[in-house]
């Protein structure tokens, strides 16, 4: 796809580390969306749709912590779970698309990228609230 736009790798990393950590695969399936790479879209919301499985299952999982680590234990989750999708799925956009298609594209604003994982923070908790209040009732 000639004259695609992207977010930078750097603002899809920033914005699963500081907002929210289903930011970065979903801003990744956008970007392969605009590549025109169906496979790799699928596999990023995939990735999007374990990572919120596997947030909302540590939340009934009953913590005997001091209330230090309870506190830092979402935050440390979240990052791990970035981390451990870069590594493994988020670090290889660059290869995946061809070099003519990088050439001619242009980045996003950054800004819309921090939009976009504003609203995917605010719709995960929700989302998340809805669930474990009606798996626990």
């Amino acid at each position: 796809m000639k004259n695609a736009k992207f977010w930078s790798v750097n603002v899809v990393i920033g914005t699963g580390v500081l907002l929210s950590p289903l930011s970065a695969p979903i801003l990744q399936s956008l970007n392969y969306r605009a590549a025109g790479k169906p496979k790799e879209y699928i596999k990023s919301v995939a990735w999007a749709a374990a990572m919120f499985a596997i947030l909302v299952s540590c939340s009934f999982v009953p913590l005997d912590l001091p209330p230090v680590a309870q506190v830092a234990f979402g935050p440390v989750l979240g990052l791990v779970l970035v981390m451990i999708w870069f590594f493994a799925y988020g670090r290889n956009f660059p290869k995946k698309i061809a070099a003519d298609v990088r050439q001619t594209a242009t980045h996003r604003s950054a800004w819309s990228g921090i939009a976009i994982a504003i609203v995917v923070l605010a719709l995960s908790y929700y989302a998340a609230k809805v669930i474990i209040e009606t798996l626990s009732t």
